[in-house]
This record gives C-alpha cells, structure tokens and sequence, in this order.
C-alpha cells in the first residue's frame, strides 16, 4: 500500500504542467462553489440535532434506498412503535421519474410533504444523470450526451454551461444529488463496461469532471463522483468485477482524475465494488479500509461523505446482506445505497452491531455526522443563533430551499429551454 502512495505522489509532481493548465481553467470558469462551514463550529449543533432523533431515526440516515412509485410517496416499513421508516435518501430510477416535470416536481414535494407530515427528516433525493446511456430524465430535461461525446465536441469551459443547464433543471426538479459524473479514465481494463461513460484518458477525465462538479455544485444539485478506485471491463451488476492493474498503471489511472477532481470538493465519492489484487487481494474496495481510509480518507485527504455503489449487484452476491451493511461501514462508507425498497434488516443488523461493539457504534455515530452535514451542504438544513447565542440547525422545507411549485416549474422550463437551445448549437449545428 505504502508503495501505492508513493508512486501516487511522484506521478503527481510529474503532472504538475498538466494540473496548472487544469487549475487555470478552472478558476477562470465562473464562480467557485460555496465550501461547507468549518466544521469543529458544527460539532456541537450536529451532535445536538443527532440526539433530537430515535435511534432508527439516527439509523436510517445511513441509508439511500429506492423508492416506491412515481406519484405520492409512502414508506414500506416502520419501526417497532409504528412510526414510519424513511431513509436518509431516497434513489429515483427511471421507473420513478413521471411523464411530466410537473409530474416530478409534484412527486419530489409529496416526499417532503409526506415526512413534514409525519415528523420526519427530510430525506435528500438522488438520482443517476451522467447522460447517454444513463440519464434517467432523457423524457424530461434537455438533451445530454454522453461523457464521451462531450468530451469530444466541447470544451471544459463549454461542457460548464452544459451542466449547468443541467443543473438547473434538476434543482427545480427537486433533486439534490446527481450520481455523477464517472471519473474514472480510460484504461485497457475499463473500456468494455465503462464505454462511453467515461470522458477519455486521465488528463481529459480531469478536466471535464472537474468542470462538471463545479457546475451542478454551483446550481446546488451536489455530485457523488465514481466509482471510487474503478472498474474493469466486467459488469459488477451481473459478476466480480477484478482490477488486474499493477501498482504503476493504478497509479496512472487514479492520480490525476481523481485527486484533481477531489480539488473541486465533490460533496460525495461513490465506491466501486471493484478487488484489487495488487492494493488489497480479496476484498471489494466498498468492504475495504485500505481502499476508503487508507487510501481516499488518508492519502487523497477526502473528507466528504463516501456512499457505496448498489450493495445488491452481482459483485457481492456471495455476501449475506446484512454482513455487507457491517462490513460497509465498519470500512469507513457512511451510506449504504439499496436498489431494494427495503432496509430495516439492515438497519437492525448495524444496531445490533452496535450494542455489542462500542467501536462500531463510534463508526455510526461518524456516519451520521457526516449525512448531516452532506444535507447541510445540499440545502436541506441552514444554521441559526438560539436565544443563548449558540448554533443550531434548523431543517429547510422544499418550498424554502427550492421554491412553490409553480415557481419550480417556470423555472424548469426555462432552464430547458436554454438547456435544449445549447444543445442544438452545439451537437447537432441547429441554432434555432
């Protein structure tokens, strides 16, 4: 490992041209995306808000779980005094996406409805919108190609304004995480998955993804960058997804996208499901301390919130769900993302875990602290003064954090109309 770290640090000096050209950039490509408070002033506030909560309140947070329907919104499960279960967020698949903006915008105000009902956190929404193949609002937003093709007729400066406009809709939308973008560069052992997902070789990968995260950021739509360390070319939806990468060709790869990338303060890194024989032999780098805390935590500094990729893909068939969710978090993920619509099994198993190991529960106590302060970031909670003159937080609905819905949907539409204008100029020569 210590090897890794290494040659990652003397790739880096050696890309320093490449960095300067990408710094100018970037900080000649608009406005820098506001940074989270600093956080030994939140300490007290969050721990104070985690306390408001029960302990599967303070459970649930852990988790991004998909969702039921695409109109009114309900939770499947519920705790043992009956009190609904929500999760810390919700996952929009396409399936879940109505055939109207209206439609969405109505769906994502009843989730916040829902919980204001019932007096429950507002979980964040999140949805996958990297474009081309995975752009689950092909039938609602502006055109958005894929990474690949932006990468080979835009700008990074250019690809900005595209995101952007993306952003835009998306915020009105009522989302406030996009899975995206993947940064991962092209590698011989990628390409047959990755595809056109991807923007190209490590320096192009840089570049657009920090131009991407900056732009949705600014709009506050906040991006989980992936698949944190990568994947190879096997599908890890349907097997065991293998990095047969040395120590030199690993850091290649990794260097430049990500620790540029990490530079524009992502406000979450997605985990691969990925095993790397040559960093750490047998274990998924979503089950991996060397992976997260060594390697991301330790040598990339990332202090932001680090979510697992789909823990009920192929790549992990062999574990029993409930290990999984230990496992995960005792690694250092501080959010688990089920494409179930059901997690209390895993929730009881994480307390469980808890009451028997005091080093877990420290584990999950970290957890939640750090999806608060993701919602901090994201909008759904501002800071106040009490009356004593200490700080406090104070939960956002979305009609403060987003506007009515009318006001929403104007500017939707709006946003789409700039967002569909651009695209004609841009990829198809048609200006009108």
């Amino acid at each position: 490992m210590t090897g890794l770290v290494c040659k990652s640090l003397r790739f880096l000096v050696c890309s320093a041209a490449i960095a300067v050209l990408l710094t100018a950039f970037a900080e000649s490509a608009g406005q820098l995306v506001r940074q989270p408070p600093v956080r030994t002033q939140l300490d007290e506030p969050v721990d104070a808000y985690l306390r408001s909560l029960t302990p599967m309140q303070r459970i649930s947070l852990l988790f991004l779980v998909n969702i039921d329907g695409s109109v009114s919104y309900r939770a499947l499960e519920y705790d043992d005094a009956g009190s609904p279960l929500v999760p810390g967020g919700c996952l929009f698949f396409s399936y879940n996406v109505a055939s109207s903006a209206e439609k969405v915008i109505a769906f994502t105000q009843a989730i916040t409805d829902y919980c204001e009902h019932h007096r429950l956190p507002r979980p964040y929404t999140a949805i996958d919108q990297e474009g081309g193949s995975v752009n689950r609002l092909r039938e609602i937003a502006s055109p958005l190609p894929s990474p690949h093709l932006v990468s080979r007729i835009l700008t990074p400066r250019k690809a900005a304004e595209l995101y952007s406009l993306q952003g835009e809709q998306m915020a009105a939308l009522g989302f406030d995480l996009n899975l995206a973008p993947v940064i991962e560069a092209a590698a011989p052992y990628n390409g047959d998955f990755l595809a056109r997902r991807i923007y190209g070789p490590a320096a192009e990968s840089a570049a657009f993804s920090f131009a991407a995260v900056r732009a949705y950021q600014a709009q506050q739509v906040m991006c989980a960058v992936k698949h944190f360390p990568g994947n190879s070319s096997t599908d890890p939806h349907s097997g065991v997804s293998v990095i047969a990468a040395g120590e030199k060709e690993l850091a290649f790869s990794l260097d430049l996208p990500f620790s540029f990338t990490l530079a524009a303060s992502p406000a979450a890194v997605l985990m691969s499901h990925a095993v790397v024989p040559s960093v750490d032999p047998d274990t998924p780098a979503v089950l991996s301390r060397i992976w997260i805390k060594d390697v991301l935590r330790g040598a990339f500094g990332y202090e932001g919130l680090v979510i697992s990729d789909d823990i009920f893909m192929g790549a992990l068939s062999s574990f029993d769900r409930k290990e999984l969710a230990v496992r995960a978090l005792r690694a250092g993920a501080d959010v688990l993302m089920l494409s179930d619509k059901y997690f209390r099994d895993c929730a009881g198993a994480l307390l469980d875990e808890a009451e028997k190991d005091p080093s877990f529960a420290a584990c999950l106590h970290e957890a939640q602290r750090q999806v608060v302060l993701f919602k901090l970031r994201a909008g759904l909670f501002r800071t106040q003064k009490a009356a004593d003159g200490t700080l406090q937080l104070v939960e956002v609905s979305l009609r403060d954090q987003r506007g009515t819905v009318d006001v929403r949907l104007k500017a939707f539409r709006d946003a789409k109309e700039r967002g569909t204008s651009f695209y004609r100029t841009h990829f198809t020569g048609d200006a009108r």
